[in-house]
């Protein structure tokens, strides 16, 4: 449905492990031609809102870039 309405990627702003397994999975279907579908662009882990503190927003924030994930802007 995205696809016939012009979406040719989106944005998943939060993911788990498991959903970004996934969307690498669909991603890699896709740009092989066995399905039609947007690239997703995956942010990892949850959004971090706020923390008890600058170190403990550090140590999450490192923890999620660990995560196996493609967002090609955000590198380790």
């Amino acid at each position: 449905m995205l696809i016939a309405n012009g979406v040719t990627g989106v944005r998943e702003m939060g993911g788990s492990s498991q959903r970004i397994d996934r969307a690498r999975r669909l991603n890699d279907a896709s740009a092989a031609g066995r399905v039609d579908a947007p690239e997703i662009v995956l942010i990892p882990g949850n959004i971090i809102s706020s923390t008890a503190s600058p170190r403990e927003a550090i140590q999450t924030a490192k923890k999620q870039v660990t995560m196996n994930f493609n967002a090609g802007w955000l590198r380790r």
